[in-house]
């Protein structure tokens, strides 16, 4: 009898072993864990998680089904634990990182989650930005443009006017600055000097009845030797020219929201009002008709065209407001955007869309093509192409190609109005920036623009308008400071 229960006994222990063993085998545990995490009983699955650490049961599924639960039940110093021992297992997987961010964001440690978050891919990146806020920073930048005019032909006509740019300067100073964790604010003060010449070419006319006393006055005239007078006279003609400063100058005033929508959806709002003084001078025909002083003849007289010349300066007040909608779906990102407003008293409206695709899923290269439509007094389309992408871990470049007429249109959230009169029918940028360090980067942009600018001719009362085409040089320097 004592045999039996001493074999009883034995079967017992080792039964027991054999099923404590069995118990902390990594396959259950991971099965029970698995269908606590499932039902959301993370309390449970801390104390069945933490038995079987205790156990030298230790797997990455586990440290990452503890870390959330942990997270879940606002521990986020131990979940951070649990998510970094996860991470030692699997030192590559996103999903990770991407719950760390999470927990530094939690906990306020804004740099190690920026730090982390960018050693992500660019879809993970926009995705969860909003999660540390976007940095506050400081844009400053400063421009000119040159324009590069082909030498005029000779003309005919009676009457020229011209109105030529000699450069524009640009300066801007914006701020960017987050109001939420899904809210982000910009804002932006622009002056912009557009310096300008006009030029007005005409022939001044003198005329006669037919005859005078006075030769120096008249042209292609014979003598009459028996009345002492010339006769058969045509006209004596002058060429001048005249040329004032005609500058306008613009200010603008921005505000804009970048903010995350629910399921990942992001919307952009901005508001761009500016105001325009401009300093014209306008010529005025006037015919001065007045007697011969030395004729005997009454009806004698001579007609002489002249042009008078007035310079006003006159001040209007522009706006447009835009707002766009995108959304990042694994590596494409599609983006509409509306955009209305009031230009030099017209109505304008913009209506387009553009698509981003980033190849290999990160900032190293990425393409977009845009198309918009413009309705103001007439309709107009432009497109847009444009390629980024990165050089070295400093050095990143952008190109972009416009082709249409950019009169009145709006890019970067309302932020860049085309609004100058001489009309831009195609525009070629590169854009190279260096990044001293993760908070300071320095930009240089040059832009290629082909241009065209009208020329009011006139010959015997009839006027016409035509285009004259030039090349513009753009040359602008940015300095980014985030803080």
């Amino acid at each position: 009898m004592r045999k039996i229960v001493v074999f009883f006994f034995i079967g017992v222990v080792k039964f027991t072993l054999f099923s404590q063993e069995q118990r902390w085998k990594e396959s259950v545990v991971d099965s029970i864990t698995y269908q606590l995490y499932s039902t959301g009983k993370f309390k449970s699955l801390i104390q069945e998680g933490t038995l079987a650490v205790q156990h030298n049961v230790d797997f990455y599924y586990l440290r990452l089904r503890l870390g959330e639960a942990y997270y879940y039940e606002r521990q986020p110093l131990l979940a951070l634990v649990h998510f970094k021992k996860a991470l030692e297992f699997q030192p590559s997987d996103v999903y990770t990182k991407k719950w760390l961010v999470e927990v530094y964001s939690f906990l306020g440690w804004a740099e190690e989650a920026k730090t982390l978050l960018a050693t992500l891919d660019v879809t993970t990146q926009q995705l969860n930005a909003y999660k540390i806020g976007k940095e506050k920073l400081i844009n400053l930048e400063a421009g000119i443009q040159l324009p590069s005019f082909s030498s005029s032909q000779e003309t005919t006509q009676e009457y020229v006017e011209k109105n030529k740019m000699d450069a524009i300067y640009y300066q801007q100073i914006g701020c960017k600055f987050p109001i939420s964790n899904r809210v982000n604010i910009y804002t932006g003060f622009a002056a912009i000097q557009n310096q300008r010449t006009q030029n007005f070419s005409y022939k001044e006319h003198l005329y006669t009845n037919g005859y005078s006393y006075q030769p120096n006055v008249l042209e292609n005239a014979t003598l009459n030797t028996t009345l002492n007078r010339y006769e058969n006279s045509s006209l004596k003609s002058t060429n001048v020219n005249q040329s004032f400063n005609s500058n306008l100058q613009q200010y603008h005033a921005y505000v804009g929201a970048s903010i995350l929508l629910p399921n990942d959806w992001r919307m952009q709002v901005g508001l761009n009002y500016f105001t325009i003084i401009q300093r014209l001078t306008t010529a005025s025909y006037q015919g001065i008709v007045f007697m011969d002083s030395t004729a005997t003849d009454p009806y004698l007289y001579r007609y002489q065209t002249k042009y008078s010349f007035n310079a006003a300066e006159s001040t209007n007040s522009n706006g447009i407001s835009t707002i766009s909608l995108s959304k990042v779906i694994g590596k494409w990102v599609p983006q509409l955007n509306v955009t209305v407003g009031t230009i030099a008293s017209t109505t304008i409206s913009q209506f387009g869309g553009i698509l981003s695709y980033a190849p290999f899923g990160n900032q190293s290269l990425n393409f977009a093509l845009g198309f918009s439509q413009l309705h103001d007094t007439e309709n107009r389309n432009v497109i847009l192409g444009k390629v980024t992408g990165k050089i070295t871990d400093r050095w990143w470049y952008e190109s972009t190609v416009h082709i249409g007429d950019l009169t009145n249109y709006s890019e970067g959230n309302g932020y860049v109005v085309y609004n100058v009169s001489d009309k831009i029918t195609s525009k070629i940028g590169a854009n190279l920036t260096y990044f001293f360090s993760s908070r300071l980067a320095l930009s240089m942009r040059y832009d290629w623009m082909q241009r065209q600018y009208p020329v009011l001719t006139s010959n015997n009362g009839s006027f016409t308008v035509n285009d004259e085409k030039y090349t513009n040089h753009s040359f602008l320097t940015s300095l980014l400071w985030k803080f």
